[in-house]
């Protein structure tokens, strides 16, 4: 705005402990996109397996792609995003996570496609090293593509405290 104004009152400083420092092993999960024939079980069992290799090598998190469930997937197979749409933080791609963090004792966070009321949003979705449900970031800068598809935008930024820092 040419006419803003930004005005502050009694600005104060504070020292604040320097934060331990720990280096965290992260691994990510890309799956081919050139595989466009899977059906959406196929889809999961390979997200098992991606999982179980990432924590193969001891990560503390791992992170998968935005839309996982329908990655390969062509759309005549699922329909829609909304019919592929699942619950947070107890649908099938959840579930997946949830105890692939529990098994090989990792955060994972997985991109999602939620169905929430409605309203459809592309989430990430945080599982923590025992498996319980930490968090979720609904996408709050979608593509026109997302919008054009009925993809909501998301309205926080949820910051997470894990063993490691904060993410």
């Amino acid at each position: 705005a040419t006419q803003g104004r930004l005005e502050i009152s009694d600005p104060s400083f504070a020292e604040i402990p320097e934060p331990d420092f720990r280096m965290a092993r992260v691994a990510s999960i890309r799956f081919d996109h050139e595989v466009n024939n899977l059906t959406m079980e196929q889809q999961r069992d390979r997200l098992v397996e991606q999982l179980n290799l990432a924590g193969g090598v001891g990560p503390d998190i791992v992170i998968t792609t935005e839309f996982t469930p329908v990655i390969g997937v062509p759309e005549s197979e699922y329909g829609s995003f909304w019919n592929a749409a699942e619950a947070v933080p107890d649908g099938p791609v959840c579930r997946i996570a949830s105890a692939a963090a529990k098994r090989h004792n990792m955060h994972v966070i997985v991109g999602n496609i939620e169905r929430r009321g409605a309203h459809m949003f592309n989430t990430a979705v945080l599982f923590g090293r025992d498996g319980s449900f930490i968090g979720q970031y609904d996408k709050t800068h979608l593509t026109f593509g997302e919008l054009e598809l009925g993809v909501s935008c998301g309205a926080d930024y949820p910051l997470f405290d894990l063993d490691f820092g904060r993410i």
